[in-house]
């Protein structure tokens, strides 16, 4: 299994679904940078061999050496180094008879400028349709992947996202500490969240903006937190100093420890993701398992994974369906919102276990042996 990064969302699904597999006896090697983050026990090998300081041959030479030198029965991906030159590995890897599963995490990079970079398109198009198997994690995302590329449907395999438990079980968080440190004197008004990397695709801008039609906004306090585009950053801020609602959000930009994760849910109320455009989202995986109530838009696997008991789903891109949902959620009771968190816990644990996960996921690995 490959995975470039070896830190965020896409890491901890790899180490969360790669400590299933070793459970359920796949013998597993995974391939990762050196300077990987261990967020809990892992129990699979780890081969941390890539360098992101050291450029694209380097690392391009060093998966070809781990892969001579293993001799995998499946090389699963997860994530590119540059996707516009790696579809010449599936390629290479169709020549030699080693199948290739890759998990489509994303239909195309989130940000719109590589998105629509030159050849973009076509080298997604040639991955997908070159690999043995494709996963994703949900029948939407199949959908939308077959619509889009083209392929045969019977290799694309719909498996859901697991939960993020870890952040909830290895931390205890004093609820009022947490609250006290990022709300300050604002600590009594019912608390949003939007956690994750600032980018346009989030809407977190649609979110500020709806809070300006707020009928109750003295009532309501945004945080946004995490790794920011800057650009995204500067015109949040401007959004919120222009609508006089500095005294209302509190951006928190940066890329947190698990236990500063645990502490800000622990100081939310409500978890919300007004986003443009998703896939699936650790994210959401990771408020569920604070058990958060969710308010989101009706984009990609997130109305397949939520439902009308802990959540409230919104238009996309609609300012006017989001503040409907705000006012909704400061009417509710503090009853109410235990009861959607029980829900949402519940979907985590139930709906989203790793080792069924896992299951599924060895059963590919054996039939394209």
């Amino acid at each position: 299994m490959v995975e470039i990064g070896g830190w965020g969302g896409i890491w901890h699904y790899v180490c969360c679904l790669a400590n299933a597999l070793w459970d359920d006896r796949v013998d597993l090697q995974v391939v990762t940078s050196r300077d990987f983050e261990e967020p809990f026990n892992l129990r699979f090998s780890i081969l941390p061999s890539l360098n992101h300081t050291k450029g694209y041959l380097f690392n391009t030479r060093e998966l070809y050496k781990t892969a001579v030198s293993l001799r995998p029965s499946v090389l699963h991906i997860q994530s590119w180094i540059s996707a516009r030159r790696d579809w010449v590995h599936l390629l290479a890897s169709r020549a030699i008879k080693l199948p290739v599963v890759v998990t489509a995490h994303n239909l195309l990079p989130h940000d719109l400028e590589e998105r629509h970079a030159p050849f973009m398109f076509w080298a997604f198009q040639k991955i997908y349709r070159t690999a043995d198997a494709i996963f994703v994690h949900s029948s939407a995302n199949k959908e939308n992947l077959l619509q889009t590329y083209r392929i045969p449907e019977n290799k694309v395999i719909s498996i859901k996202h697991g939960n993020y438990r870890f952040f909830a079980e290895k931390h205890t968080v004093d609820l009022a500490a947490a609250r006290k440190e990022y709300l300050g004197q604002n600590a009594h008004r019912r608390t949003f969240l939007i956690f994750g990397a600032m980018r346009h695709y989030k809407g977190i801008d649609l979110a500020i903006k709806a809070m300006s039609h707020l009928s109750r906004l003295n009532d309501m306090h945004l945080l946004v937190a995490g790794k920011p585009d800057s650009r995204v950053l500067k015109m949040c801020k401007e959004l919120a100093s222009d609508f006089n609602l500095l005294g209302h959000v509190t951006f928190l930009p940066g890329y947190f420890s698990d236990q500063e994760v645990a502490k800000m849910h622990s100081a939310a109320d409500i978890c919300i993701f007004p986003y443009r455009d998703i896939f699936q989202s650790g994210a959401l995986m990771t408020a569920l398992a604070f058990g958060k109530p969710i308010l989101a838009a009706s984009v990609g696997s997130f109305p397949e994974t939520v439902n009308s008991r802990n959540s409230w789903l919104v238009k996309p891109n609609s300012i006017e369906s989001i503040t409907e949902a705000f006012e909704k959620a400061l009417s509710v009771t503090d009853a109410d919102l235990i009861s959607m968190g029980r829900e949402s816990l519940r979907i985590s644990t139930e709906e989203h276990d790793w080792a069924e996960i896992a299951r599924k996921t060895k059963e590919i690995y054996l039939s394209l042996r």
